[in-house]
């Protein structure tokens, strides 16, 4: 079953794998109210309406080479 996480972003980055297309590999790095680390890769036009600092809530997706596919902005 899919985990709701809620967190604040503290990373932004791109890593697209050399000859990609950059809107494919954008990643966000976002701190749970535990204190953990979660690192998960969505699409561009989410990627940059989000801002380090922002509160998210986002459902992560059942596989690790999956993106999320909507992220709230809390």
């Amino acid at each position: 079953m899919s985990k709701e996480i809620t967190g604040v972003v503290i990373e932004k980055a791109y890593h697209p794998p050399p000859g990609a297309p950059d809107k494919y590999w954008c990643y966000l790095m976002v701190e749970t109210g535990s204190g953990q680390r979660v690192n998960i890769r969505l699409h561009q036009k989410i990627h940059d309406k989000i801002t380090i600092g922002d509160k998210i809530h986002f459902i992560k997706p059942l596989r690790k080479n999956k993106r999320v596919r909507d992220v709230q902005i809390l």
